[in-house]
């Protein structure tokens, strides 16, 4: 008997465990008492003022009971937007009526409600959230009229959705004190004064969670004093819940529809920055309660993978951002073809649960995520989505959620899921190229040299033309992924160790004027000048609002001298002027500049810059000495101004009048403005645009049977793939060059790198082209001559 009876228990526990599991897996979000909000109008006046319930968010549902003494004859007048439940009155004795609205941010912290005459009045509004906003917040109403009694009773009504909230609201004809009933809570209670307790009104509000659907049974309330009362049921319904269920990644395509996943349902992803992809995504509607949704939106987030390594539904370690159509690193991607909120095209590979009906939402390019097809609950919703990854670094992880569009709110049903994609980075390859005379079209003009072979004898100043092949392997190279064209004279061979050949970008047309700015890492004291010293001189480095300080220098202090700006510039560029910016403010009576200049190997030269400027009072600001065409008085090389020792010098002074001056120096920041010799450049052609897209001609380099992805015609540094390179493919780039008389006689090396100067992952082939001298081809260009015909092109050259 002890081990039947042992044995009935578990099995009644299972059972319950298991009721319990079900009810929780279907069950909504349940709705939440927020706070309420009291008011009356003392001895009697035409209107109420109730406050808004403390706390209050958009989206939650407001019920409100007014009590207002002069029954039938008593007209109540709420404010806008307020929608009456239901209304009942003792004859001439006493009004009482029920009204919700739905909060909302623009409302004010007082609602006033109108009669149409000055009567004796009291209210209570009440706030919910997790109600049901897509149709009426009201599952089941009724109200009824009391005899004089202590007793207050609020009448049965029948609710057909479960987890309901059972609001019992009351009003009474006297000034007294309410009590609640058995299990419930009271949330707030107000009363009128003025005049005998029997000429006033209480009203009262108490609520209570019903799990189940069916008959919510009478509910009561007591007071201190008899008198007719009036009371009121109503049951809100909860909202759906709503739950992140499922997804999966797919390629992009320019259109509705989506062709091959990249992942399993529910599995990450590996993407490469710059490269479109889709993400189907599933929003499950809970299947117990709530009307049916439509009209709701949503948006998309995205967070960087926390320190803990898990895209989970905790969110603990991430913090999330919406995602952008630009700026963000996971953003929207906008295909040519299909429109941001067009239908959705279901297929078979869809992210859907067995057994459960999806419903198709929409295509999107943008937040918000919109319902636009009503979904019952019980089933689910997806949409389509293109994304793209931008200015991220291979190793990197991003999850993404779905949360409300109008309050960032996460999801009242909660997370199963989350998507992540993993940032892997394209090898790239600098392969196959080719020579071409130029020609004033996107199409280059003749050959000039066989496949991955020099050309000689090039007269200078002449526009030409590379064609260059990159080889993408490992992942997909995406559309955002900048690269920029470098050259170098050629010391020995065009090989791939580039160990003798120093490399400089390829100018931009008119881009032989550049400048570059630094600030200093580096400040220290120098007492070469002055007699006053500095509080905290490291803290003139950077632009980081800590501050080097000097007070009660009347006469000038020591310098301030940065280094370590952190210059490279090329060895063959001429210096044409140097900018000292120094961020600067001061308090008190006055102060100012005293000597300005700069440090040649760590020594100050030049002319003194100082302006007896009158610095920003109280707020920081950038002042200048020099200019663009300023050398301060000297001459200076590049590798002057590399040097570590390079930098600026200040020496300021301050007012000792009460107030006594204070000078405050953030950083010291120099510009060096330069020009470079445009041996090679860009060559702007009359009739193509830069970026213009190319095609295939006859002669194009070739790379075996790898595919060939055409790119862009380029006459400007810094160029990414118009088209996204599937690995296993190879970009195409149309080079327009030209050069000055300076090339003439000697011969260059080419090469692609990083828009950072990084260089690719490998080089194959370094294209190589040799200038003729101005009395003809050199012996080097003859001796690479000979009769040789290759590919159907004769050495310019032969003997």
């Amino acid at each position: 008997m002890v081990a039947r009876g042992l044995k009935f228990g578990v099995l009644l526990m299972t059972v319950t465990l298991i009721f319990s599991l079900v009810v929780s897996r279907f069950a909504g979000a349940a709705i939440s008492y927020r706070a309420a909000g009291l008011g009356n109008n003392a001895g009697g006046a035409t209107t109420l003022n109730v406050s808004k319930p403390s706390g209050a968010q958009d989206g939650d549902i407001l019920i409100a009971v007014i009590s207002v003494r002069g029954g039938t004859s008593t007209t109540i007048t709420p404010p806008a937007g307020w929608t009456l439940i239901n209304s009942n009155d003792s004859t001439t004795i006493l009004k009482s009526s029920v009204f919700w609205k739905q909060s909302s941010a623009s409302d004010d912290s007082i609602y006033t409600f109108s009669f149409n005459s000055s009567q004796k009045a009291s209210g209570v509004i009440s706030g919910y959230s997790g109600v049901d906003t897509v149709s009426s917040p009201v599952n089941a109403q009724n109200s009824q009229v009391n005899a004089s009694s202590t007793s207050m009773t609020a009448p049965d009504v029948t609710t057909t959705v479960t987890n309901t909230m059972v609001i019992a609201a009351y009003s009474t004809a006297t000034g007294t004190t309410m009590t609640a009933g058995s299990s419930m809570s009271l949330r707030g209670q107000d009363a009128s004064t003025g005049g005998s307790a029997a000429t006033r009104t209480t009203s009262g509000l108490q609520d209570i969670i019903q799990p189940t659907t069916g008959s919510t049974g009478t509910k009561t309330m007591t007071t201190g004093t008899a008198a007719v009362n009036i009371g009121h049921t109503i049951a809100l319904k909860p909202a759906a819940s709503v739950s992140q269920v499922g997804y999966r990644f797919f390629d992009n395509t320019d259109s509705t529809s989506v062709t091959t996943a990249i992942a399993a349902k529910d599995t990450a992803a590996s993407v490469s920055s710059g490269v479109p992809f889709r993400l189907r995504i599933n929003l499950g509607v809970s299947s117990s309660e709530g009307s049916a949704l439509a009209g709701l939106t949503y948006k998309l987030q995205y967070a960087l993978r926390g320190a803990d390594n898990s895209c989970d539904t905790s969110f603990t370690s991430e913090s999330y951002a919406d995602v952008l159509t630009s700026a963000t690193p996971v953003r929207f991607y906008n295909n040519v073809t299909p429109s941001n909120g067009a239908a959705y095209l279901t297929n078979a590979s869809d992210p859907t649960r067995s057994g459960v009906t999806a419903v198709g939402q929409t295509y999107n390019e943008d937040n918000p995520i919109s319902v636009t097809t009503s979904t019952p609950a019980g089933q689910d919703m997806l949409w389509d989505i293109a994304l793209m990854t931008s200015g991220v670094s291979a190793g990197e992880h991003y999850c993404l959620r779905v949360v409300k569009e109008s309050t960032g709110a996460t999801l009242n049903g909660g997370y199963s899921v989350i998507p992540e994609v993993a940032i892997v980075a394209a090898t790239v390859t600098q392969a196959n190229y080719r020579w071409y005379s130029n020609a004033d079209s996107t199409t280059p003009g003749s050959v000039l040299a066989a496949q991955d072979t020099a050309a000689y004898s090039v007269a200078a100043g002449t526009p030409i033309r590379l064609r260059q092949r990159l080889a993408v392997d490992t992942a997909s190279l995406g559309i955002n992924q900048d690269f920029k064209l470098q050259y170098a004279e050629r010391s020995g061979i065009c090989d791939t160790s580039f160990s003798g050949e120093m490399f400089y970008d390829v100018n931009n047309p008119g881009g032989e004027n550049q400048s570059v700015t630094a600030n200093s890492t580096i400040v220290s004291e120098n007492t070469s000048y002055g007699t006053f010293s500095w509080t905290s001189p490291q803290n003139a480095a950077g632009e980081d609002s800590t501050y080097a300080q000097l007070a009660g220098a009347t006469t000038g202090s020591y310098y301030l001298q940065s280094s370590q700006h952190g210059f490279n510039i090329r060895p063959d560029a001429t210096i044409s002027g140097i900018e000292l910016k120094v961020r600067v403010y001061y308090e008190g009576y006055d102060a100012s500049d005293s000597n300005v200049r700069l440090a040649k190997a760590g020594i100050p030269v030049g002319t003194n810059h100082a302006t007896s400027a009158s610095f920003s009072y109280m707020s920081p600001a950038y002042y200048t000495y020099g200019s663009p065409t300023d050398l301060w008085g000297t001459t200076w090389t590049p590798s002057e101004i590399n040097d570590t020792n390079f930098g600026g010098m200040f020496s300021g002074w301050t007012s000792d009048s009460v107030p006594v001056g204070t000078l405050y120096v953030d950083n010291m920041q120099i510009v060096v403005y330069y020009t470079v010799p445009d041996i090679i450049k860009f060559y702007d052609n009359v009739t193509p645009t830069n970026a213009a897209s190319i095609s295939s001609i006859g002669s194009d380099p070739t790379n075996g049977v790898r595919g060939t992805i055409y790119q862009s015609y380029q006459e400007v540094n810094l160029f990414s793939a118009s088209t996204v390179v599937a690995a296993g493919s190879d970009g195409l780039w149309d080079f327009a060059l030209a050069t000055d008389s300076s090339v003439a006689g000697k011969t260059y090396c080419l090469r692609m790198v990083k828009s950072d100067g990084g260089l690719l992952d490998t080089y194959t082939n370094i294209p190589e082209i040799s200038f003729a001298s101005a009395g003809g081809p050199t012996l080097d260009q003859k001796t690479r001559g000979g009769q040789a015909v290759v590919d159907g092109v004769k050495s310019p050259y032969s003997f």
